[in-house]
């Protein structure tokens, strides 16, 4: 992502939570504008220590990250309530999104994805592909 605003949607359901990432959006050389990860019992941002959900494991919620790549403002809602609004770091020209458990500290890592869409107003990125929904 390059231009325009952006939209990351999924019903999420975790069965690890020992240091568990579960969704960011990363830029090419490594910085990040939100890292969402489960830990202590909590889900919430590693880039700005904001505790987005409390007791999230083994329950489906479902979650949103939206990012606008003008302003560089990224929210985060859980259940289509506004959990966090934050900025990420200046100076990168490319962003995605990225799902999945990974880093977590036990045997098995487990979650679980559905209903996963991607949306994007006023874009011209050429890498992606314009949305209906706008």
């Amino acid at each position: 992502m390059s231009t325009g605003e952006h939209i990351w949607s999924a019903d999420v359901l975790v069965d690890s939570a020992s240091k568990t990432c579960v969704e960011q959006i990363h830029n090419v050389v490594g910085a990040i504008a939100v890292y969402l990860r489960i830990d202590g019992g909590r889900l919430f941002n590693l880039a700005t220590g904001k505790t987005i959900l409390s007791s999230p494991t083994g329950k489906w919620f479902n979650l949103k990250v939206g990012f606008n790549t003008q302003t560089l403002e990224v929210e985060v809602y859980v259940n289509n309530c506004l959990k966090e609004t934050s900025k990420a770091p200046k100076g990168m020209p490319f962003w995605y999104f990225k799902n999945g458990v990974y880093t977590c500290d036990s045997g098995t890592c487990r979650d679980h994805y559905k209903n996963v869409h991607l949306y994007q107003k006023n874009s011209t990125d050429k890498y992606n592909v314009i949305s209906p929904f706008k």
